[in-house]
């Protein structure tokens, strides 16, 4: 999981269609080597693709999640 800023990046979520393109949906699957843990607490997101020329290929959406007890050192 990757970390930018507060949030860590879970998945990029791709936009798929079934029934003809009558229905819509994302998907989206992790490349993680540890377990993915969600706490009491944390909060999970889905944000838009922050690129301006998004490729056919890119993510059209990023899943985050803002841990709860996450710290940030300003030493």
């Amino acid at each position: 999981m990757s970390t930018k800023g507060k949030f860590n990046v879970i998945t990029g979520l791709w936009r798929r269609r079934k029934n003809n393109g009558s229905e819509e949906y994302y998907y989206g699957k992790p490349k993680l080597s540890e377990p993915l843990v969600i706490q009491p607490g944390d909060e999970v997101y889905v944000f838009k693709t922050s690129a301006r020329s998004a490729g056919k290929g890119d993510p059209s959406m990023y899943l985050k999640v803002k841990r709860a007890n996450q710290s940030t050192d300003d030493n």
